[in-house]
């Protein structure tokens, strides 16, 4: 959409999935899905160019059951068959940009300057969430063995954080042309705050948590210095030789930010059921939870609201690099 009151000025909107979260065991949408982006151009002078621009771009796919969240979730491993609906899972990736690049001509001393510059920063969440229907309890049919899995909610974001500065220049005299520049980069990231919802059926057995969430122990600092030289031998430049070093340092990802964090996980603890209506659903009164089997997803049943993890987040945890 061009705004033609201010040539320049432009913003974009594609379609794409509402990101959603729960209200009231329900997920809601975003005020916002797609790409949207606001840009200027300026020119000062005749030998200075400069683009600056701001976008958000919010993508991502829920898996909504055909069934819906009303009905009751069963599976029969015996026969391969599936009762009722099944959960829903949610994952988004919004996204926010602003990067400001200018680029100069300068000639001097016999040769021309080809001079580019710039600043960008970017935030990248990742938020998944999973929402078991009914009474939140998976009824697991095996062959003598009837299991109740019983759910809480999962649902959590990480955030990581990408700062970079750079200038290079590209210097051309008679057949000789070189390439210099530098690059920095600082990464950071967090977990995000979460607070998930308890099992319908047993809030007080499997509860929600309360999720505060963290900063990375670590901050990633890279300098990326770039070189390259272009030699024509001939005056044709039919035939050029060539030669290059350049070293970069690797993205930090929200998997690696999120290491720590429990709240997007669906944590359950599993126990004895009988199905005294035949009815392939574990109802809360046929649950038995004086027969305790298991606990899977981070849930710890002798601290059931323990938002604690295993896994350790190295402080002098550095950026892989690569230098070619």
């Amino acid at each position: 959409i061009k705004d033609g009151r201010s040539p320049g000025v432009t913003g974009i909107l594609f379609d794409a999935p509402a990101a959603t979260f729960h209200q009231d065991n329900a997920y809601t949408d975003f005020p916002l899905h797609g790409l949207w982006k606001v840009g200027d151009d300026l020119t000062f002078g005749t030998n200075l160019f400069v683009s600056a621009n701001y976008g958000y771009y919010n993508t991502g796919f829920i898996l909504d059951p055909v069934g819906g969240l009303d009905m009751q979730a069963g599976r029969n491993f015996i026969t391969a068959t599936s009762y009722g609906s099944v959960s829903q899972g949610l994952n988004v990736r919004p996204q926010k940009v602003f990067n400001v690049n200018a680029q100069s001509f300068k000639s001097m001393k016999g040769a021309s300057h080809d001079v580019k510059f710039g600043v960008g920063y970017r935030t990248t969440d990742a938020i998944a969430g999973t929402l078991w229907p009914g009474n939140g309890i998976l009824a697991n049919e095996r062959a003598n063995n009837l299991q109740a899995q019983v759910f809480r909610e999962g649902r959590g974001g990480n955030r990581a954080n990408y700062l970079n500065f750079y200038v290079g220049d590209t210097i051309a005299m008679n057949r000789v042309t070189v390439d210099v520049g530098v690059r920095f980069d600082r990464q950071d990231g967090e977990a995000l705050p979460s607070e998930t919802l308890a099992n319908p059926a047993f809030p007080s057995v499997v509860p929600g948590i309360v999720f505060a969430g963290y900063k990375t122990p670590f901050t990633w600092n890279n300098f990326s210095p770039r070189a390259g030289v272009t030699y024509a031998l001939d005056t044709d430049r039919r035939t050029v030789a060539r030669a290059s070093f350049s070293r970069y340092a690797g993205q930090l990802n929200t998997g690696t930010v999120g290491v720590l964090n429990p709240s997007s996980t669906a944590g359950s603890a599993s126990y004895r059921w009988v199905d005294t209506n035949g009815d392939h659903f574990a109802q809360a009164s046929e649950v038995n939870l004086n027969e305790f089997i298991t606990a899977a997803g981070g849930f710890n049943p002798a601290n059931p609201t323990a938002v604690t993890s295993a896994n350790i987040l190295d402080p002098d945890l550095k950026a892989p690099r690569t230098t070619s």
